[in-house]
């Protein structure tokens, strides 16, 4: 693999708990950055850890996709989280760890993003990673401004922000596992198909029995 680190160091002169805020709630990902993000669905979440399904969107409005698995942990103690992306379709993996402070009279927010790319990157020509990391600040930076679209607004404006009523809440503690077999799998089908199989002893012969029911009209 050839891996590479992208720093980002950003200074927000506002408030330092909505920065927090932005960097901590998830949540508004999928609403706030529709052109980059396309569907998060979360997996797992207990205590700081949180396991989600990402869906990126390669170029805003084509519907090409990438779906990443993303295993985050929150770091109060720093004002951040760190977060593994694994590729569902390639099984790579990249890294990215958020750490924020306050300074003065400003927030200082520092992201570091490592990313492991195929090992012929090594040998490829200078302008394709200089195309690599042009477009990586250019979907970086519009991210950017929507948070400081976000910021903005609940500085200006009294009460909750709009955008962050349409932020799905995030429970404390939930598992997909669980989740999926709380109730009995005939119980939510919509069509029932049955199948029993019977295999002779030495397996040369398969006799199929096939029973189809519904349980709507």
């Amino acid at each position: 693999m050839y891996k590479i680190l992208v720093s980002r160091t950003v200074e927000f002169k506002a408030p330092f708990q909505f920065v927090v805020d932005s960097i901590e709630d998830w949540a508004h990902f999928g609403h706030l950055h529709r052109k980059s993000i396309a569907g998060l669905s979360l997996l797992s979440k207990s205590d700081e850890r949180t396991i989600f399904l990402y869906k990126a969107r390669r170029l805003y409005p084509l519907p090409v996709y990438d779906y990443y698995i993303v295993f985050r942990e929150e770091m109060p103690s720093q004002y951040g989280f760190r977060n593994v992306y694994i590729n569902a379709k390639t099984g790579a993996s990249h890294t990215l760890e958020v750490k924020a402070e306050w300074q003065v009279d400003r927030a200082i927010v520092v992201g570091d993003h490592l990313f492991s790319l195929p090992s012929y990157w090594r040998w490829l020509p200078k302008f394709f990673l200089r195309l690599f990391l042009q477009v990586y600040h250019w979907r970086m930076d519009k991210i950017l401004d929507e948070d400081f679209e976000w910021i903005y607004e609940r500085m200006t404006m009294e009460g909750p922000p709009a955008s962050g009523s349409c932020a799905p809440a995030i429970p404390e503690s939930y598992d997909v596992l669980e989740n999926s077999f709380k109730k009995k799998s005939s119980e939510v089908a919509d069509a029932i198909f049955q199948y029993r199989i019977v295999e002779n002893f030495d397996g040369k012969c398969r006799l199929r029995f096939a029973e189809k029911k519904r349980n709507h009209p």
